[in-house]
């Protein structure tokens, strides 16, 4: 089992440097609203809530600080 050792942190992270490197400036994703794991996963990594929508939590970070 993978879960818990970072490896999903660490993808996350290896992406959004990847995008900022490809001129990106900020990146949105959409997450069910009860998945509380990826959710919170999202948001320790810098992804702020924009808004639920039909179930659906609209997530966005600003990679240019990274």
């Amino acid at each position: 089992q993978a879960r818990g050792k970072g490896y999903g942190r660490s993808m996350i992270m290896q992406a959004l440097h990847d995008m900022r490197r490809e001129g990106a400036r900020k990146v949105v994703l959409d997450a069910r609203e009860e998945n509380k794991r990826a959710r919170a996963l999202y948001e320790s990594v810098g992804f702020k809530e924009q808004y639920v929508w039909h179930g659906f939590v609209r997530y966005e970070v600003d990679v240019t600080g990274l």
